[in-house]
């Protein structure tokens, strides 16, 4: 994985925003005289959890809070929790055993709020696109390329690319698929991309 620079990733970030919001006239924007209702949902929270059991067994929590810029542009920040165990598929014994933390920055557009404008389909279902910063602590004896019996950890950086699509469940609740890709992974990344989320967002 190709290590960024913080400053290189937040400069990274300003410009996905800048460019975002140079289509929010096209997309609408909040306007003074929307209702208290509408105002207090333009932040959410999504308290994602994610399980793999097996060979490698995964336990993440993955909450994240975002803020509606417009109807159409979501900026937003969360943290990343992981307990990660991984048995030698020959042996069965456990090679690996460790925690995995960190934090990420995204933006995401709305393409489509509602697909049925374009196709009835009866279905309330939104596509977007999104990009995210992540940066994660890491053990360097389990991750680092090559052998390492080192004991300090150390910050693999990412951005991460792809889209999604979006379901309300209720007045104040939605369903979210996404699909993303890493664009730093090189050979040594220990992890595998495309990565699918699932998560479940409530607006506060």
């Amino acid at each position: 994985m190709v290590e960024m620079k913080t400053r290189h990733i937040f400069i990274l970030t300003g410009l996905l925003l800048l460019i975002n919001n140079s289509f929010a006239p096209a997309f609408g924007q909040y306007y003074p005289d929307e209702d208290e209702d509408e105002l207090l949902r333009r932040f959410y929270i999504a308290p994602d959890f994610g399980l793999v059991l097996g060979d490698i067994t995964r336990i993440e929590f993955s909450p994240s809070l975002g803020y509606h810029l417009t109807p159409r542009i979501i900026i937003g920040t969360g943290g990343r929790f992981e307990y990660y165990r991984e048995r030698d598929y020959f042996t069965r014994k456990v090679d690996v055993k460790t925690a995995i933390y960190g934090y990420r920055l995204f933006s995401r557009l709305i393409i489509i709020k509602d697909i049925n404008e374009l196709i009835l389909l009866n279905i309330p279902l939104g596509i977007f696109t999104h990009a995210e910063f992540e940066s994660l602590s890491l053990e360097e004896k389990y991750f680092r390329l090559g052998y390492s019996t080192s004991e300090k950890r150390y910050w693999l950086n990412s951005f991460l690319a792809g889209g999604g699509i979006n379901q309300k469940t209720g007045s104040r609740s939605s369903f979210n698929v996404m699909v993303l890709w890493d664009l730093t992974t090189t050979a040594s990344s220990p992890f595998s991309y495309p990565v699918i989320k699932f998560g479940i967002q409530f607006y506060l």
